[in-house]
């Protein structure tokens, strides 16, 4: 009856060390990703067990560490350029504020825009708007690039402003003179007069 109790008992060890063997997954360590509906982020959850998910505040609560990254910002809309065309050198853009944004690239060149393949960032801002200041004539085309910690946004609509610069047709060192000139003439004029009258 021992015999029979012993190889019992040995037989019920045997497969309680297989079951535990088996199973040992269940005490794993995995992380899950998964994007949530109408949000630009993303959640990557450690587990410590099998439990089905569907919410971020459910998963904090019951299997614990959460983190939260960030997507991509979205593309901003740059707004029409406006005077246009335009006589001033200086060029206002604006665009919207773009969700997941930190920072702006203002792109500008003299053709259509539809890769910066290779191409510098004229300047980076955090706020939604720039001027631009140009020194020729032309056809300016602009573009704007949201920026944050993952990357950049797709491009925004390409913008366009025909510029017309008013040069003087003499050179500024010569009209300086002549300002002084005529300044020194008007002088000596109102002296000449003062002094007739005394």
């Amino acid at each position: 009856m021992k015999k029979d109790t012993s190889i019992v008992i040995f037989s019920l060890v045997l497969i309680f060390s297989g079951y535990l063997s088996s199973s040992s997954s269940f005490f794993q360590t995995s992380e899950k990703k998964e994007n949530f509906p109408n949000s630009n982020t993303f959640y990557s959850v450690n587990t410590n067990s099998k439990t089905s998910w569907s919410d971020p505040t459910l998963i904090s609560s019951k299997i614990g560490n959460i983190s939260k990254h960030n997507d991509l910002p979205e593309t901003p809309i740059l707004s029409p350029i406006s005077p246009n065309p335009s006589t001033s050198a200086k060029v206002n853009l604006d665009w919207n504020d773009a969700g997941g944004a930190i920072d702006y690239d203002v792109f500008r060149s003299n053709t259509l825009i539809i890769s910066i393949s290779g191409m510098i960032p004229l300047t980076r801002v955090s706020t939604s708007s720039f001027q631009d200041t140009v020194n020729t004539s032309g056809i300016y085309y602009y573009v704007i690039v949201a920026t944050n910690l993952e990357g950049n946004s797709s491009l925004s609509n390409c913008e366009n402003v025909s510029i017309t610069i008013t040069t003087l047709l003499i050179p500024q060192g010569m009209l300086n003179i002549i300002l002084t000139g005529v300044i020194g003439v008007l002088f000596l004029g109102l002296l000449v007069l003062f002094q007739r009258k005394n």
